[in-house]
């Protein structure tokens, strides 16, 4: 049985899978390699004898970086752990944020203590727990319009891992997810707040 573990969401920086058994790592490198949302890529990882069918594919399907792109990417990997660091202060605060406010019904963020994979997480990579979280708000949908009407510094985009933050509602549910970016975090948690208030108040 061959193990393939896809962290895109906590990258290099925090968790090295092959470290642990795992016998091929992929990356969406659009996302925290790249760093910047200016990039598509993918890599990748693995012994020889594994990663040879996958690039023999990939030559056969055109699949072959341009040279800008790989020193876009290469480019935004240098800053990678210091970028990370503050991915993961900025979202543990706004997730002990989203912990304690009343519109919240539920938050999924691996460095609040009560949460199922906090214990995991710690052991694996320390005190970092990455920069994706997801939430609802009591009611649910029904009070989505007010949040993301007040929200000023998350873009509303399906993407993650950029330097901004980015929000994005799962539809056809009441999940709400939130890829915290590098942004000043008093900015940041002062922004959530407002929305957050702005959702309590509706209805």
């Amino acid at each position: 049985m061959t193990l393939v573990v896809d962290n895109t969401f906590l990258s290099p920086a925090l968790v090295r899978p092959l470290e642990y058994g795992a016998h091929m790592v992929v990356h969406s490198a659009t996302k925290y390699l790249s760093g910047h949302g200016q990039v598509l890529g993918g890599v990748v990882a693995g012994s020889s004898e594994l990663i040879e069918p996958v690039r023999s594919r990939l030559a056969r399907n055109g699949g072959t970086m341009t040279p800008f792109a790989a020193w876009t990417l290469l480019s935004g990997v240098k800053t990678l752990s210091l970028r990370t660091a503050q991915h993961c202060a900025n979202a543990l605060r706004l997730a002990s944020v989203l912990h304690d406010h009343p519109a919240v019904a539920r938050v999924n963020y691996p460095g609040l203590p009560d949460d199922p994979g906090h214990a995991i997480l710690r052991d694996l990579a320390g005190d970092r727990y990455g920069g994706m979280l997801s939430f609802a708000l009591v009611d649910g949908v029904s009070r989505h319009r007010a949040f993301f009407d007040a929200l000023r510094i998350p873009a509303l985009a399906v993407s993650l891992g950029d330097c901004g933050s980015l929000v994005w509602p799962y539809h056809g549910t009441d999940v709400i997810r939130l890829s915290v970016g590098i942004e000043d975090p008093v900015d940041l948690e002062a922004d959530l707040r407002g929305a957050l208030d702005a959702a309590l108040a509706a209805i």
